[in-house]
């Protein structure tokens, strides 16, 4: 198993498990810390909600080197990274799965019990978001006149708007648990609706964008963004249509509407599904 940590920041990696072995007894990675809520007028239960909170996980490793000088100078690599703040944590097991942590935080537990050439470590993390994403974005190729088969690869063709036009329902894989996508849309056109017809929910940007517009919509946790040329656009979002939907599990229709486009105007979205456990 290959652990990675990269800081947000620098962008710096250090690769954990060239250093030691990853060993049995890890903890919080089949589940996050999990939140019962619970309403009530009077009396009655109105509703009950499981919400998945954060994340802590530990992860139990054995670090030996040829001696002392050396393990304490692999420590400091490691601990060089980790205490950068904020950061992903990959994880690729023997099968060649990759999952990631993303928001997480290292806590502590290097160095606490050592020896002369060998130190065990529990390397405590909190991920702010609970989940593991798969790293390999999935982006539904919308062309038009085109098929429905998604794609699952960077770069691909964007979704090319034709005047006015209202596109066929196209189908977004996810394997995983309910996913948050990116839109990115560059102008002319206005009054764009992204409509998950599974779910039945939509979102409406009511603002015009110019050909030298780029509209990016981020659905996903910790970010609720939406920016025309990187400046918030939220004023253009009808309180009604404010809707930044996720995908479900499973199979996705999804409609995009767009006045006043031509053959310039591109559209495109993409998402990392996402697990509960890794």
């Amino acid at each position: 198993m290959e652990v990675r940590f990269t800081a947000s920041d620098s962008g710096r990696a250090v690769v954990i498990s060239d250093y030691g072995h990853p060993k049995d007894g890890r903890v919080g990675d089949l589940a996050p810390q999990t939140t019962l809520e619970t309403q009530r007028i009077g009396t009655q239960l109105i509703k009950s909600v499981y919400r998945q909170e954060r994340r802590a996980l530990d992860l139990p490793f054995l670090f030996k080197a040829a001696d002392e000088a050396t393990l304490l100078a692999n420590i400091e690599i490691i601990l060089d990274v980790l205490t950068e703040g904020e950061g992903t944590l990959r994880v690729t097991r023997k099968d060649g799965t990759v999952r990631e942590l993303q928001r997480c935080y290292y806590v502590g537990g290097l160095g606490e019990k050592g020896y002369v050439k060998a130190t065990e470590a529990v390397l405590s993390f909190d991920g702010l978001d609970p989940y593991w994403y798969d790293p390999t974005a999935v982006i539904v190729d919308f062309v038009s006149g085109g098929g429905d088969a998604p794609t699952l690869f960077f770069p691909v063709p964007p979704l090319n708007l034709l005047p006015s036009a209202i596109f066929q329902s196209k189908t977004a894989p996810n394997p995983g648990k309910e996913s948050w996508p990116v839109w990115t849309v560059t102008g002319p056109g206005n009054t764009i609706s992204l409509i998950n017809q599974t779910s039945g929910r939509t979102f409406i940007y009511s603002g015009t964008l110019t050909a030298a517009d780029t509209l990016v919509i981020d659905t996903r946790p910790l970010y609720k963004t939406v920016r025309l040329n990187g400046v918030n656009a939220w004023a253009n979002v009808p309180k009604a249509s404010a809707d930044l939907w996720p995908l479900a599990g499973g199979d996705n229709a999804i409609l995009v509407t767009m006045g006043n486009s031509t053959v310039h105007t591109l559209v495109e979205f993409n998402y990392n599904p996402r697990y509960v456990s890794r």
